[in-house]
């Protein structure tokens, strides 16, 4: 979402002007009364990305632990509650460790990047935005854009957990560098590849090569440089 406003404008003259800028707004959210920081995020799929959040942070290891989900978008508030309290009181640190066989043809994943960069309205209006993807082969199946491309994915991964169940033969996009806690959220749900036009962090690539997810960086048509369990790509 965004919004216009009047700015002044200084090159070779001053003069008034019309900008587009992406809209803030914030989610908090209540694990069993707890309040978790605040997300700064753009606005709409906040349940995606609750839903999102919750799991690759390890708060929820699957759907059916959410006993109850409310959100209220207009105020930006998300109240959850567990179906073992306990769950939600602490976050595990260690890497699962994601087994699965996909293949993936490097085309397929070249197409997906395309698509998803074609279809980033939001960056290329305001400049203020990060995008993420689901894709099946050659086929995307959920884009979302946010402020921060963690969110991005969070929202996309919500999107999976709450509306398509099966990770294994997914791939997820994204336009921002990896880090390693974007691997360790792709991980938290099972998705195998995880695929960037951006570079990775040392970080990201070790954890990425103890959860067996393939890492895919500076992702171009062309070439891509493959980081991690390289058989998955053909």
């Amino acid at each position: 979402m965004k919004k216009k406003i009047e700015i002044t404008r200084l090159s070779d003259f001053r003069d008034r002007a019309t900008d587009e800028v992406a809209i803030e707004t914030s989610l908090t959210i209540y694990v069993n009364e707890q309040r978790l920081p605040p997300l700064i995020c753009s606005p709409g799929d906040l349940k995606h990305l609750t839903v999102g959040h919750l799991a690759t942070e390890g708060l929820i290891a699957k759907l059916s632990d959410i006993a109850s989900l409310e959100v209220n978008e207009e105020r930006g508030i998300a109240v959850v509650r567990t179906a073992v309290p306990e769950s939600a009181s602490s976050t595990p640190h260690k890497s699962p460790r994601v087994m699965n066989d996909l293949i993936l043809r490097k085309d397929d994943v070249d197409f997906l990047m395309c698509c998803l960069q074609s279809r980033s309205g939001l960056f290329k209006e305001t400049g203020c935005a990060h995008a993420s993807a689901l894709g099946i082969g050659r086929r995307m199946i959920y884009f979302s854009e946010d402020l921060g491309r963690l969110n991005a994915i969070d929202k996309a991964i919500g999107h999976l957990l709450l509306d398509l169940g099966n990770p294994a033969d997914k791939v997820l996009l994204t336009t921002g560098r990896v880090s390693s806690r974007m691997v360790l959220k792709v991980a938290r749900v099972g998705i195998p590849v995880i695929a960037s036009k951006a570079a990775p962090t040392d970080r990201a690539v070790e954890l990425a090569r103890e959860s067996n997810v393939t890492l895919l960086g500076f992702l171009r048509e062309n070439r891509v440089n493959v980081y991690t369990n390289e058989d998955r790509v053909v």
